[in-house]
């Protein structure tokens, strides 16, 4: 008996694989598939290897980025998927291909710990459909083939982790995901707190999860503290970054939906009293996330604007739906007879796969050289939102010079010039003034001569400048963390530490 349920267990990791590769087999081609947003994140990731490599760390300033002036945006947004990616590229492998390992690694990991997640509720088959339900959902592969959204995929895999640990009642991965949801993706890490906060009440030991996720948050304090502290010093809530109202789930992308909400719908409405309190709970879920992707919700995207601001895109909620709809999909297929279960598994086995196998076939490629991504110095966001608020005027073009005599009589010897330190020597007949063509950010500082020197950036451009008083100066330019920041960083390690302590103490009690 025991042989057949690891062998049942193993089949199902088997066919999370398969269906993960029906999926993932576009990867393998050569090239990369064009998205709405691949190329940047294979371009923020080459920027942001250089700063890590260079020395940053943690890495908020990408100076190749905005035509080598410098770009804050990892200080905002998921670097998560970067510091992995940034992994791989030290073995070796190309930006383009470490993106598919990203992918991948996600998409199965995700399949993976889901698949482990209702497998402690449920058999095999009904454990594979519910995985299955969400590899293969038709929002997945909108956001790997047409969005390329890099970092919601990456969050999926932490999201999956979080779920599996409170069903499982598996304490110690509970920080570690929370954390790694926090840096994976900023908009998915708050889509998925209420839903998960409202399944650990529904445990029998909530406080131990509650204790968990709290010691997760603190773990990426040195992340979403800064990002929220330093909105005041970028221009993020004067954009819009993108008209909400045109990206709600319509008739026209209806299928986007999935199927978690018929079976959210089979829960709740038609065979309530078989279900349990958690199972009706993730069905309530899946319910309140689409309605929230659909036009009906309008009224509350208008009247809450930090929504907007924060979600941009209603159809995101979707995230939550297809994933928790995982568990629906199990719970409904583990009722009916077994016969009828390996009816319903292959039917929507054919109509999800078949529904990926024709989305890939409107799949278009670009061969570009490395060179395109490593050396391209575009923003990589969509209205150059995390620009600085002082920068009035944006450059378009790339300066001639680094470092060059904005006034007086002077002559600079250029030195070491890295995305965060510059160096060299000012031979000045007279007193001048030095002008660095980088972005000025809270954390860059100039010292001349060994001293630290103001910093006047009140220019349309923002570009850092200095005064430097006749005859030879030697000047350093250096981007570090600022005190805050190296606050939030001693705070991160400190709930690193409580974390160790926190599962030694648990394994003790176990």
């Amino acid at each position: 008996m025991k042989k057949r349920k690891t062998y049942g267990f193993l089949i199902g990791f088997a066919g999370v694989i398969a269906v993960s590769i029906v999926l993932l087999w576009p990867l393998f081609r050569h090239g990369f598939f064009i998205t709405d947003d691949g190329d940047w994140m294979v371009i923020r990731l080459s920027a942001f290897y250089q700063s890590l490599a260079d020395g940053q760390f943690p890495v908020r300033f990408l100076g190749r980025l905005y035509h080598n002036y410098g770009y804050p945006v990892s200080n905002f947004l998921y670097p998560g998927f970067l510091y992995v990616g940034s992994f791989f590229r030290f073995l070796g492998f190309s930006f383009v291909d470490v993106i598919k390992i990203i992918f991948a690694i996600s998409i199965i990991g995700s399949g993976s710990f889901l698949y482990l997640a209702l497998r402690k509720k449920y058999e095999t088959l009904s454990s594979l459909g519910g995985a299955a339900s969400f590899v293969l959902s038709p929002y997945v592969t909108f956001d790997v083939f047409t969005r390329g959204s890099v970092g919601e995929i990456f969050a999926f895999l932490p999201a999956s982790m979080l779920l599996y640990g409170i069903m499982a009642h598996v304490y110690w991965i509970v920080p570690i995901a929370t954390a790694v949801l926090i840096l994976g993706h900023n908009s998915l890490a708050l889509l998925f707190v209420a839903p998960l906060w409202l399944l650990v009440g529904l445990q029998p030991k909530p406080w131990v999860f509650i204790k968990g996720m709290i010691i997760g948050v603190g773990m990426a304090t040195f992340f979403w503290l800064p990002a929220l502290f330093e909105r005041r010093f970028v221009i993020f809530d004067r954009v819009s970054v993108a008209d909400t109202f045109t990206y709600f789930i319509t008739v026209k992308n209806w299928w986007l939906l999935g199927v978690g909400v018929l079976a959210a719908l089979y829960i709740l409405f038609i065979r309530r009293a078989k279900f349990t309190a958690f199972e009706r709970a993730c069905a309530i879920i899946v319910l309140l996330a689409s309605i929230l992707s659909l036009p009906i919700s309008a009224v509350l995207w208008s009247s809450v604007p930090s929504l907007s601001s924060f979600i941009q895109f209603p159809y995101r909620f979707l995230s939550v739906s297809t994933m928790i709809g995982a568990v629906g999909i199990s719970a409904a297929m583990s009722l009916v007879q077994k016969k009828s279960r390996i009816y319903i598994f292959i039917i929507m086995l054919i109509a999800l796969g078949g529904y990926t196998l024709f989305q890939q076939t409107k799949i278009r490629y670009s061969d570009r050289i490395e060179g395109y991504y490593s050396t391209n110095e575009g923003t990589t966001t969509v209205k150059n939102e995390y620009m600085p608020r002082w920068v009035q005027v944006i450059q378009t073009t790339r300066a001639s010079k680094k470092v060059e005599v904005h006034s007086g009589d002077a002559t600079y010897f250029s030195g070491k010039e890295t995305p965060q330190y510059i160096d060299g020597i000012v031979e000045a007949r007279s007193d001048s003034i030095v002008q660095i063509n980088t972005i000025y950010y809270p954390g860059w500082g100039v010292t001349i001569d060994g001293k630290l020197t103001p910093i006047d950036y009140t220019n349309t451009h923002g570009v850092m400048r200095v005064n430097v008083s006749a005859g030879s100066r030697k000047l350093e330019a250096s981007f570090r963390e600022t005190g805050f920041r190296l606050i939030t960083d001693i705070i991160s390690f400190a709930f690193g530490v409580m974390y160790l302590v926190w599962i030694y103490t648990i394994s003790r009690r176990s």
